[in-house]
């Protein structure tokens, strides 16, 4: 097992960390992050239960809502972390064959290229 230990972000950028899961068996799924300044202050956090049918899309959710928070709370210089490397694809190439899913993942590409300084 390899650990992962958070690094700060250079001044005047905040850090956007996400998550979303999905239990198959029980069919719930969950999205949860944390946004921090480059202090590593806490500037905010969510966690909430949302509807979706698999891992990607909770992955996804996680990360839209987390860019949509910034975004509309005058953040614009951020650097986004998750786990998912499938939804870090998607995001850099733009290639998803699941319609719903796609529909998430250009909604946060549309909002990085409308002024968010995002990485």
């Amino acid at each position: 097992m390899k650990q992962v230990t958070w690094s700060y972000p250079q001044n005047g950028i905040i850090k956007i960390n996400t998550d979303g899961s999905y239990v198959h068996e029980t069919g719930r799924a969950g999205i949860r992050g944390i946004i921090r300044n480059s202090c590593g202050d806490l500037i905010m956090a969510f966690s909430f239960l949302v509807e979706c049918k698999n891992s990607n899309m909770a992955e996804a959710m996680a990360v839209e809502f987390g860019v949509k928070w910034c975004i509309q709370h005058g953040y614009t210089n951020f650097i986004l972390e998750l786990d998912s490397m499938n939804i870090v694809n998607m995001l850099a190439n733009d290639i998803v064959t699941n319609m719903k899913l796609k529909q998430v993942i250009d909604s946060i590409n549309i909002i990085k290229k409308k002024g968010a300084n995002a990485n």
